[in-house]
């Protein structure tokens, strides 16, 4: 039986990136199609859901991963079994027993781009670039992919912060309910860039306009106009709520997921209608050869990071098309993730 991953790998959020679904905004006139593209595996593409410049693609196959053994990033700080610091607020020491102990210590005034992770569970935790955790000093989005081990020492994160102009507060975090929009995501998870980060926040997008294109629905004076009126602290959650903007993102939202059915994966929807948002509404529907664009595994540039046992991180630059995958490689090897973006630098 077939099935849509998007409903057989996760309950909640995990994989709609990588196989749940695929959210293109429509392109400007005058950018050349892709060459046809051959999807990989058994992976293929079912007929769109349109809504203005969105267009969703589920992705389905005719196997399903159980991925039960994975904990998120959400669940884990809303039990408590992972906690985000910011760096130097805690320290490791073994008990009698030797299970580790974690002492809390007067702020030694923290990383902008580096936290400490704790993962208190008994099951590996997904982390996914782009996951917005709020809290500490500033609020932070993670850089990169990875899984984290059960119950190991307090683990170094790299981390940008979405959140300029505010230093101050606890050391801890929690759990955002947030995905930033794919310029955002793009600046942090492939420039690696803290200043384009900012960036890619203040502007809505990464992606210039051409000069007769007609006006974005989030447009840059929404934007500083939200800024500014939050303090002066560029907190992104704030900046993009739809009061702040002047555009109901909700509304936007609600109607995409009416016409795609799904429940599941709101959050991810919601960073994808931002980018929609803050671009020229042009109307245009992407094609199926830039669905397919997605399933194609690119051949170009490679770069890999291997926590043996753990997890497998590679990313593949071939043009202007950058492609991230994460692979579990317990309890059995399996693709958790796969982000493609078309880079605007």
């Amino acid at each position: 039986m077939e099935r849509s991953i998007f409903t057989a790998l996760f309950g909640g959020l995990l994989g709609i990136t990588a196989f749940g679904g695929l959210a293109l905004v429509g392109s400007v006139p005058g950018t050349p199609e892709p060459p046809p593209s051959r999807p990989e595996g058994e992976w293929r593409l079912l007929d769109p859901v349109s809504y203005e410049n969105i267009s969703l693609y589920p992705v389905v196959s005719s196997y399903s991963q159980d991925t039960s053994s994975f904990l998120t990033l959400e669940e884990g700080l809303a039990t408590g079994e992972v906690a985000v610091r910011e760096k130097g607020s805690e320290t490791m020491v073994r008990g009698r027993d030797g299970r580790p102990v974690y002492i809390p210590q007067p702020s030694s005034g923290g990383s902008v781009n580096q936290l400490v992770l704790i993962n208190r569970s008994r099951r590996p935790l997904l982390l996914l670039a782009g996951e917005l955790v709020s809290g500490g000093k500033q609020d932070r989005v993670i850089g990169k992919d990875r899984i984290v081990p059960a119950g190991g020492p307090p683990l170094p994160l790299d981390v940008f912060c979405v959140e300029h102009g505010r230093w101050t507060g606890s050391a801890q975090f929690a759990a955002a309910n947030t995905i930033v929009h794919p310029s955002v995501r793009e600046s942090a998870a492939v420039d690696q860039v803290q200043t384009k980060v900012w960036e890619s926040v203040r502007n809505g997008t990464n992606v210039a306009p051409p000069p007769a294109a007609p006006a974005a629905r989030i447009a840059q004076p929404n934007i500083q106009g939200a800024i500014a009126g939050n303090g002066r602290t560029e907190a992104y959650e704030k900046i993009y709520e739809s009061r702040a903007v002047g555009v109901s993102i909700d509304d936007f939202v609600d109607e995409v997921q009416r016409r795609f059915h799904s429940a599941n994966w709101r959050k991810l929807l919601r960073s994808y209608a931002v980018e929609a948002l803050t671009r020229p509404s042009y109307r245009m529907a992407a094609s199926r050869d830039n669905a397919n664009e997605f399933l194609r595994r690119l051949n170009g540039r490679e770069t890999q990071e291997t926590e043996p046992g753990v997890y497998r991180w590679r990313e593949i630059k071939e043009g202007q098309l950058a492609q991230i995958e994460l692979d579990a490689l317990q309890p059995k090897p399996m693709t958790l993730h796969r982000l493609l973006l078309h880079r605007t630098s």
